[in-house]
């Protein structure tokens, strides 16, 4: 294992299944429903595929066995460019398996899940010279312990550490963000941790935790994020939305795509939150992620002009060449976010406040 990555994602490895619910359909009775898919899925699986879409080295670390779930699963990580070096042959371990029905109306999910052959890593299984050599980490709380293992691993290296962050024991998921460079958490979680009404209070709270970067997304809500003084909010962008599925996997993807290429901190949040808008125009969570060349293509009108022109750079940059060197935005000293506990002062940035879903 000597090449180097520019991200490695630990997490749960999912299998979906996804539909639209057709408008007549019976109950009792069979039903022929023209959009439904197979496709991987999980939080940092397609978070991880959005940076390795746009041409940036990406692995994903997990165990997977000898079977039909696990070739799947194997398959939709190659096929949008994510290394399968990584993987820990455990042969009776598969993937978690789900099913995912979508409401054509809201476009709201429903999930139904199996982990019942899900097999947890270990820490033997953690290829740590590898970890330290990586760019950015893209680490999840289904994984918990091999989350804390890894950052454990990395620390004091320049290495990023993005935590997607859902639900956990709250412990655990305090101790991960106190180690970590930058934690997404949703809102719900949040609420739990800090008892607190609104996110930019939350943020506050848990702020005394560490002086990385925090942030906290609720769908169509938006994004709030701690920058050391005030917080920063960024609303999410309207689009006509077919499914939900994978947006804040998508957000978490465009978000490490920032850190990759220097962005601040706003930038990072607006293009993750219309990378999240471009997910949810079409069904399954992988299925509009753009590659390099078609990034040239998307709309990117809604976006500020000072992000549009930094997004308009990346698209016409060669992903061989589009690789900042590790620097103060790669540090994990993380330079950019050390400050003073927020002031209260809410700063909403110029973007179309429009409902969708993150």
């Amino acid at each position: 294992m000597n090449q180097s990555y520019d991200l490695i994602g630990v997490g749960l490895v999912a299998v979906d299944i996804l539909w639209i619910t057709p408008p007549n359909a019976r109950a009792g009775e069979k039903n022929n429903t023209p959009q439904l898919i197979m496709q991987g899925g999980a939080p940092a699986g397609s978070g991880t595929c959005g940076p390795a879409m746009l041409g940036y080295r990406a692995g994903f670390l997990a165990r997977l066995g000898d079977n039909i779930l696990s070739n799947i699963a194997r398959d939709e990580f190659a096929a949008r460019g994510v290394s399968t070096d990584l993987f820990v042959n455990a042969p009776n371990a598969e993937p978690a398996f789900a099913l995912v029905q979508i409401d054509p109306k809201s476009a709201e999910r429903t999930v139904y899940y199996n982990l019942s052959r899900y097999q947890q890593l270990q820490a033997a299984d953690l290829p740590v010279a590898t970890l330290r050599k990586a760019r950015t980490l893209l680490l999840d709380s289904f994984e918990i312990d091999a989350t804390l293992a890894a950052l454990d691993a990395v620390a004091g290296t320049p290495v990023r550490t993005i935590l997607d962050l859902e639900h956990g024991d709250h412990d655990r998921i305090r101790k991960a963000i106190a180690k970590a460079t930058d934690s997404i958490l949703p809102w719900g979680l949040a609420r739990e941790l800090t008892r607190k009404k609104e996110p930019g209070e939350a943020l506050a709270v848990l702020r005394t935790l560490t002086k990385g970067n925090l942030l906290v997304t609720d769908g169509v809500r938006g994004s709030w994020a701690c920058d050391g003084q005030d917080i920063r909010h960024q609303p999410a962008f309207r689009v006509s939305a077919v499914d939900s599925t994978g947006c804040g996997d998508a957000y978490h993807g465009g978000y490490i795509v920032g850190v990759l290429e220097g962005w601040d901190l706003g930038m990072r949040m607006e293009f993750g939150a219309w990378l999240a808008a471009e997910v949810a125009k079409s069904l399954g969570g992988r299925t509009n992620l753009p590659s390099r060349q078609e990034l040239a293509s998307r709309n990117t009108d809604m976006l500020t002009s000072a992000t549009r022109a930094v997004v308009r750079k990346l698209a016409a940059t060669p992903a061989s060449s589009s690789l900042m060197p590790s620097g103060k935005e790669l540090s994990g000293k993380n330079t950019d976010m050390v400050g003073p506990k927020p002031r209260a002062l809410i700063r909403t940035m110029d973007a179309i406040p429009s409902p969708s879903v993150l």
